[in-house]
């Protein structure tokens, strides 16, 4: 073999394993223990995190259809993360309308197109509504959701009852990481670094979004395996009229709400303060965005409840009502009004048909005056 041909054949195999070659001295180079190596490696792997953070907090993200996105049919908050993205990229040219709070929210009306359609019948105001109501959300996660909505005109309606008073600065901080929304909100960390929490403060969402990931990548495993797109619809109620508790059951949850959360010195008591400094900052700052603010008692069922959370309304609806009177905000409250027999709700809170019909009517007839106001041009902050 000539020297000539010797060399021709190790430049073909160099040329062949070239770009592999190249990759691999890439991810090597990661594992250099050269201080400068180490640099530049943790600098490139801080650029992909913050660009994957970039895809999400943008709302980018949903290019990817929603029933790509989320993980089970209920998955109240990859359902309102994908469709607050999707709101960044494709705000709506109606006055929105944005619900938010726990699961008595989410099953308060019958869908955000029934809310449409009442409200445009009662008072030939277009809108565009998003329940944003989802399992166990506290205030943190609704300022979270208001920080990251689109520009006015909008109304932003948050639901309240005692319980979104018993969570505590531990639980709320959680949502900086993007847990369990996928929102990014400065808003939130500035309330947080400016309330007395020392702890950790979180300045990214990436533990959240790889989270998500890893959640869906479970659920989603032998789909994918078997080489099928993911793809779950999302289903917006749990409850209906086949699973609704018996009066001693619905006055059960009432006793263990009493002896738990509720009890003298229990998480209502210990945290209602923050809570409140919480929820009149998101008033705040919704208003200063150019929203109209609605505080909503959301659905009690009276029949059992009666006058048995009454300590904690003495606390929560002067707040409310004081929050209205000093941010020209709206409290609502129209559960003695309307006929909700116990069979309307599923337990204390969530309404099944026909308690959903009622609602949505009422909640129409609420908000009416704050639009017709809006579109005359009388409520602007």
């Amino acid at each position: 073999m000539s020297a000539a041909g010797g060399a021709h054949r190790a430049a073909s195999r160099r040329g062949e394993r070239g770009p592999r070659a190249e990759r691999g001295q890439f991810w090597r180079g990661f594992w250099n223990p050269h201080p400068l190596v180490l640099g530049a490696a943790l600098l490139v792997m801080a650029g992909l995190l913050l660009g994957l953070q970039r895809t999400v907090t943008s709302g980018w993200f949903t290019v990817v259809h929603e029933a790509s996105f989320v993980r089970t049919p209920h998955d109240d908050w990859g359902d309102v993360s994908w469709q607050v993205g999707r709101l960044k990229r494709a705000p709506p040219d109606k006055v929105g309308i944005y619900l938010m709070g726990g699961s008595n929210v989410r099953e308060c009306i019958q869908t955000p197109a029934s809310l449409e359609k009442a409200i445009a019948a009662t008072c030939g105001v277009e809108t565009a509504v998003y329940d944003f109501g989802s399992t166990n959300q506290h205030f943190g996660e609704s300022l979270a959701i208001v920080d990251n909505l689109p520009p006015p005109p909008g109304v932003v309606v948050i639901g309240v009852n005692q319980t979104r008073f018993a969570y505590s600065p531990a639980e709320i901080r959680v949502q900086l990481k993007g847990k369990e929304l996928l929102l990014r909100s400065p808003a939130l960390w500035r309330f947080v670094r400016d309330h007395g929490d020392e702890g950790r403060f979180d300045f990214t969402i990436v533990p959240g979004i790889m989270s998500y990931a890893a959640s869906w990548a479970e659920e989603y495993q032998s789909t994918i395996a078997n080489g099928h797109v993911p793809h779950t619809d999302y289903v917006a109620h749990r409850y209906t009229q086949s699973d609704i508790w018996t009066d001693d059951m619905k006055q059960a949850h009432v006793d263990k709400w009493n002896s738990d959360k509720g009890a003298p010195g229990g998480a209502f008591d210990t945290y209602f303060d923050y809570d409140a400094v919480l929820l009149k900052y998101m008033v705040a700052q919704a208003r200063e965005r150019g929203y109209e603010v609605v505080l909503l008692e959301v659905p009690e069922n009276q029949v059992i409840v009666g006058d048995q959370f009454d300590r904690f309304k003495e606390k929560y609806q002067p707040l409310c009502s004081r929050l209205a009177d000093e941010h020209g905000a709206h409290y609502v409250d129209f559960n003695d009004r309307l006929d909700l027999p116990s069979s309307d709700f599923r337990d204390l809170t969530h309404l099944v048909e026909p308690g959903r019909v009622k609602w949505t009517q009422a909640l129409a007839e609420a908000l009416c005056p704050i639009l017709s106001g809006m579109t005359a041009g009388e409520t602007a902050p």
